[in-house]
């Protein structure tokens, strides 16, 4: 049910439209008051906040009595009466009395991090008050920042900041590109910039970039889920190329293609510091695969490698193994949903021979994503022995692959040699009856408590799954 609530202006000019806004606003006055006593002033990363999780609700608990001065409050019917229009307003004094015992409390005992997300209306805030010169991280991911203007220049004085997170903050739009280009160049110490999806596209590169250049402490640099493009990426590339420091760089869902990857290319060759990339979902075929694959053999330190969702086929695997086989130093590698076992018409499967020859290279994996491949039983038995080898493995994704019940035989004896392997996806493979059969008395996991082994949507009969099976199978 959508409730509309009738739009109330305080003194300080905030307002609240809409339900949404309502339960984002409660959010604000239970992370305020919460914070009086937790670490949001500490250096430590906080959790993501959800203003309808049970996180919430607890924190609402311990908060919203103390707030309101009574131990014996009913904190749910307290939550549905705030929703009433006509208690915007008092909520709004509710939400400043937790926000000045936040200040108050900051005063006393200031320490150099704020991480306020999915804070809707920072007008509440009174950031100027927040912003103290001494912080070192500042976080306002998932906010709707009010007022480009008067909030990117209050960021000039913190000149010690090392870790700034707009992430989702609509920071995209031309006149805010602008206003934080004329700052973010200033902030010199600052290792981590997170600015996913944010909407930043060419346009807003020819601004951006130059002032990213500058940042030459970065060690993390966020730029998922912007429409940078191929062009953009021409932008952006000389100005990473300066970042000699970067450690991690994620560029997920930017629209790159082949033409965006051959620019970024030529700049790995001095990003030799990198342990994290994500390239994922970027319409990277076959041709950018063999742009990517003789710089990326080159970063033997990386521990983390994100290219899930591309359309590398077969020819693409084919063209990266050698390459990824030289990352010994991998612990994470994503290659889910890339049609690994489709060539440009028909079933190719010379990709996933080569991966199969490298993989067993990469003893230091720990998770491996390979899902939605349609390598089919074939392919199951090619990769079975190199997966086999990967003792290390803790979480392995194979969903979607059309292994059937006899690319389970041979997968599941090797799979067994996993001794520290509990987190399995075998789910829409069409196993049926006989490989449900097969895989639960093979006894996977029997001795692990935490473990998951996913088998749902796999032509099992219903009568099956009402039976009762180990908790770690989730049909």
């Amino acid at each position: 049910m959508t409730v509309n609530a009738s739009r109330y202006k305080n003194k300080a000019g905030l307002f609240y439209e809409g339900i949404n806004n309502m339960i984002r606003s409660v959010s604000l006055a239970l992370l305020l008051s919460s914070f009086v006593s937790s670490t949001v002033f500490s250096s430590d990363p906080q959790p993501e906040v959800d203003a309808i999780s049970q996180e919430v609700m607890s924190n609402l608990s311990q908060g919203l009595p103390r707030l309101f001065g009574d131990n014996n409050i009913n904190v749910e019917e307290k939550v549905v009466n705030l929703m009433d229009g006509q208690s915007a307003r008092h909520f709004a004094l509710v939400c400043r009395k937790a926000y000045a015992l936040v200040i108050k409390r900051a005063r006393v005992k200031l320490k150099s991090s704020i991480n306020l997300e999915s804070v809707e209306f920072l007008k509440l805030l009174h950031p100027k008050k927040l912003l103290q010169p001494n912080l070192q991280g500042l976080g306002f991911s998932f906010c709707n920042l009010y007022s480009p203007k008067s909030f990117f220049p209050l960021l000039e004085n913190l000149t010690l900041l090392k870790e700034l997170n707009l992430g989702n903050s609509t920071v995209g739009y031309h006149t805010w590109v602008n206003s934080l280009a004329a700052v973010i160049g200033k902030l010199t110490m600052l290792e981590t910039l997170i600015l996913v999806d944010n909407k930043i596209g060419e346009p807003g590169l020819q601004i951006l970039a130059p002032s990213l250049g500058r940042l030459t402490s970065l060690t993390t640099l966020g730029l998922g889920d912007n429409p940078i493009g191929p062009q953009g990426m021409r932008l952006l590339a000389p100005e990473l190329g300066k970042l000699t420091l970067l450690r991690a760089l994620g560029l997920n869902k930017t629209e790159l293609g082949d033409e965006g990857v051959k620019s970024f290319v030529p700049i790995l060759g001095v990003l030799t510091s990198l342990r994290l990339l994500g390239l994922a979902n970027n319409s990277i075929s076959f041709q950018g695969a063999q742009s990517l694959a003789p710089a990326l053999g080159r970063l033997t330190s990386l521990t983390n490698l994100g290219l899930y969702w591309n359309n590398l086929g077969s020819q693409g695997v084919q063209s990266l193994a050698p390459a990824l086989g030289k990352l010994t130093s991998l612990i994470s590698l994503g290659l889910a949903d890339c049609k690994m076992g489709w060539g440009v018409y028909e079933k190719d499967l010379q990709g996933v021979q080569s991966l199969a020859s490298e993989l067993e290279k990469l003893i230091l994996l720990t998770e491996l994503g390979l899902s939605g491949n349609k390598i089919g039983p074939m392919g199951a038995l090619q990769l079975a022995p190199a997966l086999g080898r990967l003792t290390s493995l803790t979480s392995l994704g194979l969903a979607s692959n059309e292994i059937g019940p006899k690319g389970l035989t041979s997968l599941v004896p090797e799979l067994k040699k996993l001794p520290f392997l509990t987190d399995l996806n075998l789910s829409y493979n069409s196993i049926g009856f006989l490989g449900f059969i097969y895989i639960k008395s093979a006894e996977l996991f029997l001795r692990m408590p935490d473990a998951i082994l996913d088998l749902k949507e796999n032509l099992i009969p219903d009568s099956v799954k009402k039976e009762q099976h180990p908790s770690y199978i989730k049909l």
